[in-house]
């Protein structure tokens, strides 16, 4: 059974692999067609991501590919920036079939000190211009949403961010969005608590 820290490098192998892929622009149309669409539906996709085929949650592979080939963003570099949020993730927080694993060398406090759709939302708030209460709403939104209508979602969310030059986590969704087909409320409880920390944390002059 793979450890956590081993799915986490993996989600973030495989989103260096879409960076790569999108280095194509044919590929990169290829993929971005599956903005919002199940698996079943995004047959331009498949050739690309073959090794996802037995993976749990594999719509979140998808939405995550295409959301990376619909942004252009480039790949994120920061994840070992220090942490200053006293984020504390729950002993038990390992989707269901992550349940045996142990962690060993990615201590999961750096993991979760990577933004997650919770802190990008509220980063908004502070960088881009963000209306607070609506944006708080929105989050509010998109926690109460089903699987399906989430990954519909997203890249309106998404896009939106983009526009105003702020990107989510490509990995840190990937984990996310894969937990969430096993326990939504532990990513939402993540997500809520990440908006408020970054919400609440002082804004240094000049940021």
């Amino acid at each position: 059974m793979p450890t956590m820290d081993q799915y986490r490098k993996e989600y973030d192998q495989f989103t260096a692999s879409v960076h790569d892929l999108c280095q194509q622009a044919g590929i990169r149309r290829a993929l971005g067609t599956g903005r919002g669409r199940p698996v079943a539906e995004c047959t331009d996709m498949h050739r690309y991501l073959r090794d996802t085929r037995r993976k749990p949650a594999r719509r979140a592979y998808y939405t995550v590919a295409s959301l990376i080939a619909l942004t252009g963003a480039a790949p994120q570099d920061d994840h070992d920036r220090p942490c200053d949020a006293p984020i504390t993730p729950p002993s038990t927080d390992r989707p269901l079939h992550e349940k045996n694993s142990t962690d060993s060398a990615h201590p999961a406090s750096a993991w979760f000190c990577r933004p997650n759709l919770g802190s990008t939302l509220a980063t908004a708030i502070h960088e881009a211009g963000y209306d607070e209460e609506r944006t708080e709403q929105k989050l509010r939104l998109l926690t109460r949403l089903g699987e399906d209508q989430l990954h519909r979602r997203l890249p309106s969310e998404i896009t939106r961010l983009n526009g105003k030059g702020l990107y989510p986590d490509w990995a840190v969704l990937l984990g996310d969005l894969v937990e969430r087909h096993y326990d939504h409320h532990r990513v939402n409880l993540r997500w809520d608590d990440a908006f408020a920390d970054v919400l609440d944390a002082p804004v240094l002059p000049g940021t």
